[in-house]
């Protein structure tokens, strides 16, 4: 089990021939340590070799056999781009800088902690992910206010699908049972293809989400957030579905949806729950029935809203409804419905039990 250290007093300024590096049987790790570089530094990785950081103009580290790769960058801003990996670990540290991450190919487990700073990580490949063959752990670090990681996948040409929880992206072209990891961003962006692509999002992280669907007929399944989440299914005839197991409880904070062009449709679902609840809508919002306070859902652009509310003695105040298509079904319980403006074509269904519909100094433009 060998180990190789590269690193004149921690700077790759030495290294001003090509040296290539080669091991054989057994554990092998090489270190490459750039850590004490205090200047601005770009570098290209590729399966085989490094360059840039430093060593010298047109030569390279190249490296052949080894299990573990271990590379750390300077404290000044870095611009580093992953073009392909080894087929075993590579762990690449970063520092304080602003740095930019480019990651392209990765055939092994990659490790990535970008230190403190103002970060940026994208992973794509031509726009898309489906590159990405391994495990991907990326961690922004704790100190920094504008970490930002850019998940492109705006270039598939195939139907995708896939499921984003709130810290892991799996599916639309990542290696099956392989996962792309993030901890410590400020701001998830999320592009999908321009097929006909199904985003599950079992859960967001606690700051911002901004998802893209693009073109296609796109489905969007929202089971939960935790923190502000922004989705946009542009062109196609959309579906966005919050949420399949009827529980808006676990929307703990904003959710803002554009439709965009073509027949969409955006279904509010708290139809498993048993729980008194009251809520308002209006012709662009959401809000109650088991949506943490002070969050909501907003909506733009729906041909198509349907509402199911849960089983309980329910309250929903209907200040306006927007100049499409409204549905609501009450479901059981002694429901209210308190409507003060009406726009478009709003189809109430009471259901069972006793309920009220009080019309108050309603506007009606609705069929």
């Amino acid at each position: 089990n060998d180990t190789v250290n590269i690193h004149s007093d921690q700077t790759m300024e030495q290294i001003q021939e090509n040296l290539t590096v080669y091991t054989q049987s057994g554990f092998d790790t090489i270190n490459i340590s750039d850590a004490a570089d205090g200047s601005f530094q770009t570098g290209t990785l590729t399966s085989t070799e490094l360059t840039g950081l430093g060593i010298g103009t047109a030569h390279s580290i190249k490296y052949y056999d080894t299990e573990l790769l271990n590379i750390g960058l300077g404290t000044a801003d870095n611009h580093f781009d992953i073009q392909s990996t080894h087929a075993n670990q590579t762990n690449l540290t970063s520092q304080q800088g602003d740095d930019i991450f480019n990651i392209k190919t990765i055939s092994g487990l990659t490790n990535i902690d970008s230190g403190s700073g103002d970060d940026i990580v994208r992973v794509s490949n031509l726009q898309r992910i489906n590159d990405t063959q391994a495990n991907l752990n990326i961690d922004l670090g704790t100190q920094g206010s504008g970490d930002s990681l850019i998940l492109d996948d705006s270039g598939e040409n195939a139907t995708q699908t896939g499921v984003l929880t709130h810290n892991t992206l799996t599916g639309f072209g990542v290696a099956p049972s392989k996962t792309i990891s993030y901890l410590n961003v400020e701001q998830l962006d999320l592009q999908l293809g321009n097929h006909a692509d199904t985003l599950t999002i079992l859960g967001s992280h606690t700051s911002e989400t901004n998802i893209d669907t693009n073109s296609g007929n796109d489905t969007v399944y929202v089971e939960n957030i935790d923190g502000p989440t922004n989705i946009n299914t542009d062109e196609g005839a959309d579906r966005i579905d919050v949420h399949r197991s009827g529980r808006l409880e676990d929307i703990s904070n904003t959710l803002t949806i554009d439709a965009g062009s073509e027949t969409d449709t955006l279904i509010i679902n708290d139809s498993n729950d048993s729980q008194p609840q009251t809520g308002t809508l209006t012709d662009q919002s959401f809000a109650g029935f088991g949506i943490t306070a002070s969050h909501l859902i907003a909506y733009d652009n729906i041909e198509s809203l349907d509402i199911d509310l849960g089983s309980g003695d329910d309250t929903l105040l209907i200040e306006n409804t927007h100049s499409n298509s409204t549905v609501i079904d009450g479901n059981a319980g002694n429901d209210v419905f308190n409507a003060t403006q009406l726009n478009g074509i709003v189809d109430l269904n009471t259901n069972a039990d006793n309920d009220q519909i009080n019309l108050q100094k309603t506007t009606v433009s609705a069929t």
